[in-house]
């Protein structure tokens, strides 16, 4: 499984969902100056990832504090590989 296609099979609302980050309906999870879809994006200034879209993987990382590479595994183990 290439990382194109992790990216590709997870959706961005599933993985913070999976961390028990729900999402209302006024919450932007995507850049809104951007098209890119399944990242995240912060807008506080106070945060670590401010000004950089996070991927599934990126978001991840952050998230678990590990490596590019463990991420990369717990990814796939989400979508069940």
């Amino acid at each position: 499984m290439t990382i194109d296609q992790i990216k590709e099979g997870l959706n961005i609302k599933d993985v913070l969902a999976n961390y028990g980050i729900v999402i209302n309906k006024n919450q932007h999870i995507n850049c809104p100056f951007h098209e890119e879809t399944n990242t995240v994006y912060c807008f506080s200034g106070n945060c670590g990832t401010h000004g950089s879209s996070l991927d599934v993987i990126e978001f991840v990382m952050k998230q678990e504090g590990c490596t590019k590479r463990q991420a990369i595994l717990k990814c796939k183990s989400m979508l069940g590989h």
